[in-house]
């Protein structure tokens, strides 16, 4: 799986990166896909490369190629950025 997050400014998307790799194993998810992004992939990757957060990780075989969608579409990423005012 590949995501990326587009923000403002370079120093955003580096806070956030940081923020992002310390949660998201441990992050509950509010959907059925599993309890945690631990339970939903494997290896999960957050780089700032200027104003874009790249997020990666692995599947298991034979799992649902929507799980990105899913979890866009249920919010549960949202979970993991910090509110902007």
């Amino acid at each position: 799986m590949k995501l990326g997050l587009l923000y403002d400014s370079a120093d955003e998307a580096d806070s956030d990166a940081a923020t992002i790799q310390s949660r998201i194993a441990s992050t509950l998810l509010s959907g059925a896909v599993g309890d945690r992004f631990s339970d939903v992939a494997a290896g999960w990757k957050v780089i700032a490369e200027g104003r874009v957060v790249k997020i990666t990780a692995t599947l298991p075989s034979g799992a649902d190629p929507g799980t990105w969608r899913y979890l866009v579409e249920t919010g549960d990423l949202a979970t993991l950025v910090r509110q902007r005012r």
